[in-house]
């Protein structure tokens, strides 16, 4: 599993870099009754510095009607939020909000995971970071692990915890394969330069 706490201190950190001090910031998270979002929420805490106020976590238990309900609440009742961390999915949806109330360039954000439908929301800096967690790595060794139980009947009953990775519009390429006719068309544009 990703390493939950190293993840909500890396989105603290990056959030606190690019926002003004005494900015007010939510996270939005699935469920905190899954260790794994605790952890996350944890690690946020954790990381903020003096000066930045964390006001609200808003569980969404991953709906995305849930979620834009939320984020339309969040808008509504707290004053001047520079910062959003989604710590788990529903980033499309929340995006889509901040569009929508025309707030998707005044408030940072800092997502989960990358899709390909999230790719157009990096590139127009709606999101402006994200917390990559190796799913694919997760899989994998999850799936090493199945392999040794059924070939050696060994269990191997150590954490094993991914670190997760902050992706940006410049490195967005290293995350997913979509993204590189995107890197490619702006290095030729700089080669014309």
């Amino acid at each position: 599993r990703v390493n939950a706490h190293m993840a909500g201190r890396l989105a603290s950190e990056i959030l606190c870099y690019i926002t003004p001090a005494e900015s007010n910031l939510v996270i939005f998270i699935g469920d905190l009754s899954i260790l794994e979002h605790r952890e996350k929420v944890e690690g946020f805490k954790s990381e903020l510095l003096k000066g930045h106020h964390l006001l609200q976590t808003y569980e969404t238990h991953d709906e995305p009607e849930v979620a834009a309900l939320l984020t339309k609440k969040a808008l509504r009742e707290i004053p001047n939020i520079q910062g959003i961390y989604i710590a788990t999915g529903n980033s499309l949806t929340i995006c889509d909000v901040l569009k929508n109330e025309k707030v998707d360039h005044k408030i940072k954000v800092i997502a989960t995971d990358l899709y390909d439908t999230m790719i157009p929301y990096i590139q127009d800096r709606t999101i402006n970071a994200i917390i990559y967690q190796h799913p694919g790595e997760q899989g994998r060794k999850a799936i090493m692990q199945c392999y040794r139980y059924i070939i050696d009947r060994s269990i191997d009953t150590s954490q094993v915890l991914i670190n997760p990775r902050a992706v940006f519009r410049s490195n967005l390429w290293i995350a997913i394969p979509a993204a590189a006719p995107y890197v490619l068309i702006c290095a030729e544009g700089l080669s014309r330069i």
